[in-house]
């Protein structure tokens, strides 16, 4: 399992690798101890006493001189408690040392049927560590008491344990501080970073000395954020003009306002009315065949954020439809673009509720627009282009012709025409 903190990574690897030193260390270290007091040691040294020994003169005078340095030893070191005996070749004993214990003896044997090599003989109470030398007319045996060596062994052990345990103490509240360090300019710069907030971009985060890598870092976060400001600011356009990409109403108000233009008396022009609407047709049937959006603009956790204004269809549809409506007078291609613009709207709309409303409207248009003709040509015509939202008109009578403002089914559209 990968560590996500980078605190605890240093922890980590700071206590590993100085905990392998210390192991490495306290293993040699160990080792030493072991030589220093271990029962080869020991072995070592009685067997060179008895070796020592034996080839001396086998007298009284000598073994009592060979007993006071047995004692000036044990003095000098009170871990090796020493004591000796001679036996003779039929097991009896010749001389022995004043620490020799007396049922240190029979636990031996005879000595010639005791092994060569250092042995532990236990006692009641004790336990003794025996080397022997035979010679073809005695025998020496040379012991050592092992309660005091192996309780100086286990002290030092104990020691060495503590000591260990200490230092891989030592090691860890080293890790600990070094990690802490460590990650300290980090932390500092978490909280600088915490304080810039959207609305407050141009704060930049102060370089604090904190090493040349944090240094560097915080000089790339704060261009980051330079860049981040300057494209932000670009996506705000403030401007005292309305534009298309701002207002989709502003732009088929100035088509509304170049088709009304052209079918003024001064001016005449039926054609350009047309080609404006021709124009409100593409841009009408676009907007009518999308979903409304949400007006809310959320987050990603689903928090309203913005609110947007909607365009209101039915309103645009009167602000584009109605004006030329007024002023296409007996300009009847004018009205027929008009219902042409209103039917394909229809046919585009994305669902019934945006449907609904451009019907109704197209009804009234063309109700109105047969009022405005009387010869048979101009009235199929209309009937001809309106069969589809209003097919009782499709016979045209006289009744149809004399339909006012007061007839249309909306009366906002009616005062509007």
């Amino acid at each position: 399992m990968k560590i996500r903190s980078f605190r605890l990574r240093i922890l980590v690897l700071s206590v590993v690798v100085s905990g392998l030193v210390i192991l490495g260390f306290g293993a040699w270290t160990w080792t030493m101890i072991h030589d220093l007091t271990g029962i080869h040691r020991l072995d070592s040294e009685l067997v060179a006493l008895a070796s020592g020994q034996a080839s001396a003169p086998a007298d009284g005078r000598a073994w009592r001189a060979f007993e006071d340095a047995l004692a000036r030893l044990s003095e000098a070191d009170p871990t090796h408690q020493l004591a000796f005996a001679v036996l003779s070749r039929s097991g009896e004993i010749i001389y022995r040392s004043a620490p020799w214990p007396e049922e240190l003896l029979p636990r031996l044997g005879h000595p010639e049927n005791s092994p060569p090599h250092p042995r532990t003989v236990f006692l009641n109470a004790s336990a003794w560590r025996v080397a022997l030398q035979h010679r073809p007319e005695r025998s020496l045996i040379v012991a050592a008491d092992m309660g005091p060596y192996l309780a100086h062994a286990h002290r030092l052990q104990a020691a060495f344990l503590l000591a260990f345990v200490m230092a891989l103490g030592c090691a860890g509240g080293g890790a600990w501080f070094l990690a802490w360090q460590a990650v300290r300019p980090l932390t500092a710069l978490i909280e600088a970073t915490e304080g810039i907030t959207a609305q407050a971009l141009e704060q930049r985060i102060p370089q604090r000395g904190l090493g040349d890598e944090f240094d560097q870092l915080i000089q790339v976060f704060n261009e980051m954020l330079e860049r981040l400001e300057r494209s932000l600011g670009s996506c705000i356009t403030i401007s005292s003009h309305r534009t298309s990409l701002q207002d989709v109403r502003f732009a088929f108000a100035q088509l509304v306002e170049m088709a009304v233009r052209a079918l003024s008396p001064g001016v005449n022009d039926p054609t350009t009315a047309r080609h404006c609407v021709d124009r409100i047709t593409g841009g009408l049937c676009r907007l009518v065949a999308r979903i409304q959006p949400d007006p809310f603009r959320r987050d990603a956790d689903g928090a309203a954020r913005l609110r947007t204004r909607l365009v209101g269809l039915e309103s645009l549809l009167r602000d584009v439809v109605l004006p030329v409506a007024r002023c296409a007078g007996p300009h009847l291609d004018v009205w027929l673009r008009l219902i042409a613009l209103l039917r394909d709207a229809s046919a585009a709309a994305v669902d019934a509720a945006t449907r609904q409303p451009i019907e109704q409207l197209g009804r009234d248009v063309a109700l109105r627009a047969r009022a405005r003709f009387d010869t048979e040509p101009e009235l199929r015509q209309l009937a001809e282009a309106s069969v589809a939202f209003a097919p009782a008109l499709a016979m045209p009578g006289d009744d149809a012709r004399r339909t006012t403002v007061q007839d249309l089914h909306e009366p906002s559209a009616a005062g509007a025409l």
